[in-house]
């Protein structure tokens, strides 16, 4: 089998090089090039008669790259699908610890996030015991991605707009770059703020969505909250225990809560202003001063809330026949499992409360369950009366690419380990791997050479080789 990595260096000469190598009896699997190359190399593979390209989408290395499979088998992406026991959905503080829980607990797994969301909105990270204030909510994800990463789990970046479960219970989950296939899945898609309309400050820097997160800030300072909803007439009433200064912006709106919120709203010390905004002034930092009125008047604030709702992201558990609430969140057992066995939802898709140490709870609670599902041991005793005992070579479960990660960590390099000594000469022979072998240079142009390598890799564990053959390019 043939990867094929490259660079955009002279994108038709490198098409050449793999249509000749798989007309020698290689399967071509893919190669890399940049976005600007995508329409040149479409039209050339067009008119030649070279294998067909057909686009997967944005590999997760970098989002300036795209992975293109040359089809030469004209397989499909069901057909080329990555074999997972847990594909988590959502790169979220929620999908994040699910991926975390079920990487260290031995089941091979790989987290699909398309970018962005709440939490990488954050300039500031509040309410996480061990994390300091000043982390952003980019690097509080970057940290939580490097750490899956580094106990061996997939992170790729993807959007996932397709998921079914098949006839044998599995399921399959198809994006805009990858396909995948799982014996579980963890939905930790959340939910969209809606936003107000302009003029307002920055998220972060006077418009806030989060009062346990951001409440605080706010003490003793003048707030308002926008919205003519129960929520906005709710979220007003307790930033009183914070502030004496708390207004409601209906935004030229009518108020929609209840008779009985309404008594009682009027009951506390807070302004209800009608009019819209018509203009905002800032600071030099960027943080809002204040709000300038359609009825002329000017109110200053240190910041506030918008409360107009959530979209909840819940086409994918639609599509599985997960069961729904009625306020939009997905239903789910103490486990984090929904109505559908083997589909997860965490974080804030689900009922409760949306911080980020709760969304961490949700994503570890699926992560265990999971775990108890999937573990090989302890084997039933009606499988051990079937089957018979548990043989030595059946253990342990964890995978090898997992067993790998885990031996780089400073605590299982103590007490060192010893490689299993072969009992035979055939076992000696198959532990030693054969050398890799490197092909000459090929010059395809002044700018650049192709080669290839096989590699030989082997498994002290299993006593396994395996053959690998990649194309290289490089820049003359």
């Amino acid at each position: 089998m043939l990867r094929v990595q490259a660079s955009t260096f002279d994108t038709r000469a490198i098409i050449c090089a793999v249509a000749e190598k798989s007309r020698a009896g290689e399967e071509v699997i893919g190669f890399v090039i940049q976005r600007k190359e995508w329409d040149k190399m479409q039209d050339f593979s067009r008119t030649h008669t070279y294998p067909p390209i057909a686009a997967v989408g944005v590999m997760h290395i970098c989002s300036a790259f795209k992975f293109v499979r040359c089809d030469i088998n004209y397989m499909s992406n069901r057909d080329s699908a990555a074999d997972y026991e847990v594909v988590v959905v959502g790169g979220g503080p929620a999908g994040l610890q699910a991926a975390l829980y079920t990487t260290r607990l031995g089941h091979d797994t790989a987290l699909v996030d398309r970018g962005g969301g709440r939490a990488a909105m954050m300039l500031d990270t509040h309410n996480v015991i061990g994390v300091t204030e000043d982390t952003s909510g980019n690097e509080f994800l970057a940290t939580a991605t490097e750490q899956v990463e580094s106990y061996g789990g997939d992170v790729i970046r993807d959007l996932i707009t397709e998921v079914e479960q098949t006839d044998d219970g599995q399921f399959y989950l198809e994006g805009n770059a990858n396909a995948f296939r799982a014996d579980r899945v963890v939905l930790g898609v959340g939910f969209s703020d809606e936003h107000p309309d302009p003029p307002v400050p920055r998220t972060g820097k006077g418009l806030h969505y989060c009062l346990h997160c951001d409440a605080y800030m706010f003490v003793d300072r003048p707030v308002y909250v926008m919205g003519a909803g129960e929520a906005a007439a709710h979220v007003a009433m307790i930033m009183l225990n914070f502030t004496d200064d708390v207004d409601v912006l209906l935004r030229g709106d009518e108020p929609e809560w209840s008779d009985e919120t309404d008594e009682q709203l009027r009951a506390h010390p807070i302004d209800i202003v009608e009019a819209d905004i018509d203009g905002m002034n800032k600071s030099d930092n960027g943080w809002l001063e204040s709000f300038e009125f359609e009825d002329g008047s000017v109110r200053q604030y240190r910041g506030g809330f918008a409360m107009y709702g959530s979209n909840y992201n819940t086409a994918l558990f639609e599509t599985l026949g997960c069961e729904l609430s009625d306020d939009g969140t997905v239903i789910v057992d103490e486990s984090m499992e929904t109505t559908v066995e083997g589909v997860y939802a965490v974080g804030d898709i689900t009922d409760g409360h949306n911080q980020i140490p709760v969304a961490m709870g949700k994503g570890a609670q699926a992560g265990i369950d999971i775990h108890y599902q999937l573990r090989e041991f302890p084997r039933d005793l009606e499988t051990i009366r079937t089957e018979g005992a548990v043989a030595d070579t059946d253990v342990p479960a964890v995978s090898n690419r997992l067993r790998e990660a885990a031996a780089s960590f400073e605590e299982a390099q103590a007490p060192p380990i010893d490689t299993p000594s072969p009992t035979t000469d055939a076992e000696a022979e198959a532990i030693e791997p054969t050398s890799d072998d490197w092909s000459p240079l090929i010059p395809i142009s002044s700018r650049l050479s192709v080669f290839f390598m096989t590699d030989w890799t082997q498994s002290q564990y299993h006593r396994k080789q395996s053959r690998r053959t990649f194309l290289f390019a490089c820049a003359n």
